[in-house]
């Protein structure tokens, strides 16, 4: 009977060669000191891995997320007295309302998701292009108002949501701490409507 010459599963580990006849090994009998080596390592990068990310500060929870969408919504694409709906950009345009309008989508055309992102971004100062009710606040000594353009504006959205996985709510999570930065938790938004409409019933 010839030799039997074990393939080893572990690189750097040599096999077993020239088995008797009659022995009954079934396995190769692996030094169990560098078995115990490899463990340890694996262990040690496990144990590395975990502690890089606990201190990757988690994101608020989706049901969040979702609460503060849908109260945003209510807030920037609810219609107004003549049963219109804009984006800030379009509403200071005074452009005339489309009659038809598809599901999620404001008069001007533009959806919900595109107004959403225009008013989280102008909250965080930025913008692009003027507006005309920005022009007339600058030409009248007021405050300048900060809007995205439509055309820049749903570019970026498809760009942060296919690269990103980008979502309402995402520029106003602090990113050290993982938490909605002040005024912006679903409770705050939820504040400031009730507040909204004890003023409108005075």
């Amino acid at each position: 009977m010839p030799s039997i010459c074990w393939q080893p599963l572990l690189t750097g580990v040599a096999p077993l060669t020239n088995i008797a006849p009659g022995n009954t090994t079934t396995a190769p009998d692996y030094n169990a000191n560098l078995l115990q080596a490899e463990l340890v390592r694996v262990r040690a990068e496990r144990d590395a891995l975990l502690e890089q990310l606990g201190q990757i500060p988690r994101l608020p929870p989706s049901h969040e997320y979702d609460t503060r969408t849908r109260l945003r919504e209510d807030k920037i694409c609810g219609n107004n007295r003549n049963k219109n709906a804009w984006c800030a950009w379009h509403d200071s345009a005074r452009l005339k309302a489309d009659k038809v309008r598809a599901e999620r989508t404001l008069s001007c055309k533009c959806t919900f998701e595109e107004a959403l992102l225009e008013e989280e971004l102008a909250r965080n100062g930025v913008g692009s292009l003027k507006t005309p009710k920005a022009l007339e606040a600058l030409n009248a000594g007021g405050e300048k108002v900060v809007r995205l353009h439509p055309s820049l504006r749903k570019g970026l959205l498809r760009l942060l949501e296919e690269r990103y996985n980008y979502r309402d709510g995402d520029f106003d999570v602090d990113p050290t701490t993982g938490q909605w930065v002040d005024g912006q938790r679903p409770e705050d938004l939820m504040a400031a409507d009730v507040g909204t409409e004890t003023s409108d019933q005075a």
